[in-house]
C-alpha cells in the first residue's frame, strides 16, 4: 500500500491489480484498483468474495490469471 501510494503520487494513471481465487485473497482484492477473481479447479468462483468492480476471470488457475493479464494489456492505452 505504501509503495503504490508513492507511485500514485507521481503517476496519475497508475493502477494496481490483484488476482485471487479464495477468501484469503479478499484483503488484497479490497485494496487494489483492479480486483480479479480467478475460477477454482471446479470452474466456480468463491461466492464469499463480493467487491465492487470485481472482474471474473475466464479460466481456471494459471490459465485464468494469464487471460486476465493479457486482456488488461490489450486494453491499456
Amino acid at each position: 500500500m505504501i509503495l503504490s501510494n508513492l507511485y500514485k503520487s507521481e503517476l496519475s494513471d497508475f493502477k494496481t491489480v490483484g488476482l485471487g481465487d479464495s477468501l484469503n485473497d479478499l484483503p488484497m482484492l479490497q485494496t487494489v484498483d483492479i480486483p480479479i477473481i480467478v475460477q477454482k479447479p471446479s470452474g466456480s468462483y468463491d461466492p464469499n468474495i463480493k467487491i465492487t468492480n470485481l472482474i471474473y476471470a475466464d479460466g481456471i488457475g494459471p490459465s485464468g490469471w494469464n487471460s486476465s493479464i493479457l486482456k488488461l494489456f490489450m486494453n491499456y492505452d
